[in-house]
């Protein structure tokens, strides 16, 4: 879990049930994402309408996407002004 991947090897003699648990935490991250509002304030990543962050949650979002693989080639991004959240 050295860079946060869900890329794990399988147990010998346990392949389907390894692949299967896999998949699984796979597709509960993914909801998990999604359930973020795709991690951005609004934005399909073109130059006319970039990916927009506007607070720390979103740009924590794309730390991960992009430690995850996530490269952004040929996409925009811009960071909007915001107050720093308080905690």
């Amino acid at each position: 879990m050295e860079k946060n991947s869900t890329e794990v090897d399988t147990v010998s003699g346990a392949t389907y049930s390894s692949k299967g648990i896999i998949q699984a935490v796979k597709d509960g991250l993914n909801q998990a994402k999604a359930a973020m509002n795709d991690g951005f304030a609004g934005g399909n990543g073109t130059k006319e309408d970039p990916y927009q962050i506007s607070n720390g949650k979103q740009l924590d979002y794309f730390a991960t996407s992009v430690d995850e693989g996530e490269t952004y080639e040929e996409k925009y991004v811009v960071f909007q002004e915001w107050q720093a959240e308080r905690r």
